[in-house]
């Protein structure tokens, strides 16, 4: 996977559609069609892996994405075999250590239990923010205050939405050592920075 010791970067960006009140769905399901905004995750996402948990993969209705390769990362993986194009594993490490033989970027889909367990080695997010309150679940967790809008955009759909684009005052880049170390760039080498048990 590594040549030697070279560590491979690889930048986490994070990607997510909320409601107004900030959820993210509701029984299984997103709360909303919208056509527009799904072009946009499909042409922002598409040649790049992308990490879920186990009930954003059902929501999909256990199907790979074309173009893109999926790491269900739970505790709990999807009954059955994988389909191709799926990698199931309950470890953060072998989950980025996956993604970062394939790409440079790899995109976190959710759900919210994923976007926290990985929100401190996400560098960039990408929301969507749909003009409206809907019922739900499931919720974003609160992480602006660690970011800066650097551009937005606002879509006129069948309900309007606005696409931010959040970075961290300074990128957080991963490095994956041969070993599966991970290291934030600008930021001393932490053997541990990364737990080794499964997502909890």
């Amino acid at each position: 996977m590594f040549e030697g010791d070279i560590p491979r970067p690889i930048a986490l960006v994070g990607i997510a559609a909320i409601s107004s009140n900030r959820v993210l769905g509701n029984k299984g399901k997103i709360p909303w069609h919208l056509p527009a905004e799904l072009r946009h995750f499909r042409k922002t996402t598409v040649d790049h892996p992308l990490i879920m948990g186990r009930a954003t993969f059902d929501s999909i209705d256990r199907k790979p994405l074309d173009r893109r390769q999926i790491v269900v990362l739970s505790r709990q993986p999807p009954d059955g075999p994988p389909a191709a194009g799926v990698l199931l594993t309950s470890s953060i490490r072998s989950a980025l250590t996956h993604v970062s033989a394939i790409s440079d970027r790899a995109f976190v889909a959710g759900g919210a239990q994923i976007f926290a367990a990985l929100l401190p080695y996400i560098g960039e997010f990408i929301l969507t923010t749909v003009h409206q309150p809907f019922d739900g679940d499931t919720f974003l967790p609160e992480f602006e205050h660690d970011f800066l809008e650097v551009q937005s955009v606002t879509v006129e759909d069948r309900i309007d939405f606005t696409i931010s684009c959040l970075q961290r005052p300074s990128w957080r880049r991963i490095t994956l050592l041969k070993d599966g170390t991970i290291n934030r760039c600008m930021e001393p080498l932490l053997p541990a920075d990364v737990p080794a048990q499964p997502i909890t």
